[in-house]
């Protein structure tokens, strides 16, 4: 998909940005950006644009590191699920074969009696 020029305002500053994603969803992120740019330059007096943008990506940065954590220890999690799955059919199979040997045997057993009971 080639890239589309995609006009975005952030902090009342426009900026032309190249992107691979819809025009919507880049104009949401320029959105996300600017409201937490604005958000921690408020409480802060003295802080300047790039302070504040430095901030922000600190922060999503964070939100990212984090985000990304999670789908590894889910998919750690997914992968240790489908092996303890594995295990547990294979178990199962291994006592539904025990399960018709002794069947096997028990009928055996019942026609020796019968065998006995006759004599």
């Amino acid at each position: 998909m080639p890239k589309r020029k995609v006009k975005v305002n952030i902090c009342e500053n426009q900026y032309v940005l190249l992107s691979d994603e819809s025009e919507d969803y880049t104009l949401s992120l320029a959105d996300e950006v600017s409201a937490k740019i604005t958000e921690t330059v408020n409480p802060l007096a003295g802080v300047n644009a790039f302070m504040a943008a430095f901030l922000t990506a600190i922060a999503f940065c964070d939100k990212a590191k984090k985000a990304e954590d999670l789908v590894l220890d889910l998919k750690e999690r997914s992968r240790k699920c489908i092996e303890g799955e594995t295990a547990a059919k294979s178990c199962a199979e291994k006592f539904k074969k025990a399960a018709d040997e002794l069947r096997g045997e028990i009928r055996e057993l019942k026609n020796k009696i019968k065998i006995l009971e006759r004599n």
